[in-house]
């Protein structure tokens, strides 16, 4: 796992360029050649039927999850008043969704109620 910060002061403009250009080609480096302790314990995950059983069950409760967080989200919408056709979030799969709101909705959402969605909706 990777995860770190890299705070860099410059003394001009043309060291600053060469810092960023090196600093771009040591994570071009790292993201070419990922650690291999995932794909090691994926490995061992997918060759034991007894963990694997597990990984799939892991894998359904969260899809359940998801889909019972999304039904509850459309019906509290519906509750606070909401008249919108939400079907499109309870109809989606996956982690993320389309929320189908404009982009200065979006906005709206991150400065007043600080939930970060993407400007795409």
């Amino acid at each position: 796992q990777r995860i770190g910060n890299l705070t860099v002061v410059a003394a001009s403009r043309e060291e600053r360029e060469r810092v960023i250009g090196n600093v771009a080609r040591i994570a071009r480096t790292m993201y070419s050649n990922p650690p291999s302790h995932g794909a090691r314990l994926v490995h061992e995950i997918l060759r034991d039927p007894e963990l694997y059983k597990q990984w799939k069950g892991d894998c359904k409760m969260m899809a359940d999850r998801i889909g019972a967080m999304r039904t509850a989200l459309v019906e509290e919408l519906r509750k606070q008043g909401s008249t919108r056709d939400w079907s499109h979030i309870t109809n989606q799969i996956g982690m993320f969704s389309y929320t189908g709101l404009t982009a200065r909705q979006c906005e709206i959402m991150r400065t007043r109620h600080h939930v970060y969605v993407l400007s795409s909706g």
